[in-house]
This record gives C-alpha cells, sequence and structure tokens, in this order.
C-alpha cells in the first residue's frame, strides 16, 4: 500500500472548521518548534504518515492518527486558524502551566522568583516501576513533572513529548527516540540512554549525574546549565550540540564526535 501524499497546499480546513483547542499541543504532537514553517509542518506531517504505514500501523489505530494529522494540518495550515490556536495555546500555558511563560517556554524562576535547581521537578504523581511494550508510541505525550524513576522506556518513541521536570532517575532509555523532547530541569542521573536519540531536544538545566549517552544521537541538542559530574558521552554524536555554562567536565564532553559543538565556556570545537 503506498505512503499516505503530504498535505496538500490548498485551503486545509476542509468544509467545517476545526475547533481551537489551546490544551492540545499540536506542535509536541508533531515534534516541531512552535514557531517552525508551515512548510516545516508539512514536511513532519508527511514524515509521520508515511511512518505509520512504515511501521505497520492499522485498523482503528491508523484511523484515528491520520485523522490527528488531518487535524493538525487543518489548524497549522491555515494561518488564520493557526494565530487563534497560538494563542488559545498560549493562554493555557499561562493559566494552567504554573512555570511556563506566555510563548510556552519554561521559566527559569520558581514562583517566588528565585532561581530554579538543575533537576528541579514540581508535582506529587509517582509512577515508579512503570514499563512499556519495547516502541511503544509515546509522540507529544504530557509528562511534565511525573516521577518516572526506574521505569523501563526502551526503544519508546518520546519524539516531541513534554518531561520537563521530570525525575527520570535510573530509566532505561536505550534505543529509545526522544527528537525534539522538551527535558528541561529533568533529572537524568544515572538514566541509561545508549544508542537513544537526543536530536534538537532541550536538556537545559537537566540532572546528568553518571547518565549513560554511549553512543546516542544529541545532534543540535540544547545542554545548557546541565550539571553532569561522571556523565558517558563515549562515541556519541555531539554535532552542534550547546552546552554553554553546563557543569560537564570539558575531557567527558570531548569524548563524543564533535562538530561545531559548544563547549561549557563557550567555546566552539570540532
Amino acid at each position: 500500500r503506498p505512503a499516505e501524499p503530504p498535505p496538500q497546499d490548498g485551503a486545509p480546513g476542509g468544509a467545517s472548521t476545526p475547533r481551537i483547542d489551546g490544551t492540545v499541543d499540536w506542535y509536541a504532537f508533531l515534534g516541531v518548534a512552535p514557531g517552525a514553517s508551515r512548510e516545516a509542518i508539512r514536511r513532519a506531517i508527511a514524515d509521520l504518515a508515511d511512518e505509520l504505514l512504515g511501521n505497520g500501523v492499522s485498523g482503528e489505530r491508523l484511523t484515528k492518527q491520520r485523522q490527528r494529522l488531518r487535524e493538525a494540518w487543518a489548524i497549522l495550515g491555515d494561518e488564520r486558524l493557526r494565530a487563534a490556536y497560538d494563542r488559545a495555546r498560549a493562554e493555557h500555558l499561562r493559566t494552567a502551566g504554573g512555570q511556563r511563560g506566555g510563548d510556552g517556554t519554561a521559566a527559569d524562576r520558581d514562583g517566588e522568583g528565585r532561581r530554579v535547581p538543575a533537576g528541579w521537578r514540581e508535582g506529587p504523581v509517582s509512577i515508579g516501576g512503570l514499563a512499556v511494550e519495547a516502541g511503544a508510541d509515546l509522540r507529544g505525550a504530557a509528562l511534565r513533572g511525573l516521577d518516572l524513576a526506574g521505569c523501563d522506556l526502551q526503544g519508546a518513541d518520546l519524539r516531541g513529548a513534554d518531561l520537563e521536570a521530570c525525575s527520570l532517575r535510573r530509566v532505561n532509555l536505550e534505543g529509545a527516540r526522544l527528537d525534539g523532547a522538551n527535558l528541561h530541569w529533568a533529572d537524568l542521573s544515572h538514566a541509561r540512554c545508549s544508542g537513544a536519540s537526543f536530536r534538537q531536544a532541550d536538556l537545559g538545566e537537566a540532572a546528568l549525574a553518571g547518565t549513560v549517552f554511549a553512543r546516542a544521537d544529541l545532534a543540535g541538542a540544547t545542554l545548557a546549565g546541565s550539571v553532569g559530574p561522571g556523565v558517558n558521552f563515549e562515541f556519541a554524536n555531539l554535532a552542534r550540540a550547546d552546552f554553554s555554562g553546563a557543569l560537564v567536565t570539558p575531557a567527558l564532553i570531548a569524548r563524543g564526535r564533535l562538530e561545531s559543538t559548544v563547549f561549557p565556556d563557550g567555546s566552539v570545537r570540532g
């Protein structure tokens, strides 16, 4: 069966105008930045549509996922509807996000104006011992602030997921896909991330003590302000990764594959 064609450049809305719901993060679902161009969004939707078929997804799940992709394009592919959605999303983040700014970015101070330390998390929810099926589809999942310490997420698809301020201590993320995920302030201490993909992910101010990123792909990832004593970057792809201000020993970073990599002192190597 041929892959589903990408969205066309015509009017995306169809006969009826889709409902604008700011609580749904379409950007996270597609794994793109809120400021992504219309063409970048179109490509992301086309890639995800092809991937559904490539992974053998069928039946009711395929129908639902295709419907979500169509809805995402109907809103984000239309300039007027996207502007309305962006306003609704910003308002939701202001009222429900607590620590986020109106543009959806994480604030760097707590409710009393104090700077938030690396690895900070909020919320009493704990899901210890969770294990998911290898390759589980958790794209765009809203997991912000959860305690997932010790969980088995090996091979999970977490692209675009919101894991801000999560406790991921000793979590198994080997082979997982976290491209574009938000891991700001997350605690990944002693997590196993060998072979995982963190391309363009936000690991700013994350706690990375003893975290193993051997052979992981962190191309374009942000690790500014992270704290990582004993972190393992052996053979990791660190092309264009940003370690500005990070408390990570430069010698540990140098063990990865460098290409325009920003070191903690602001120097660029590779």
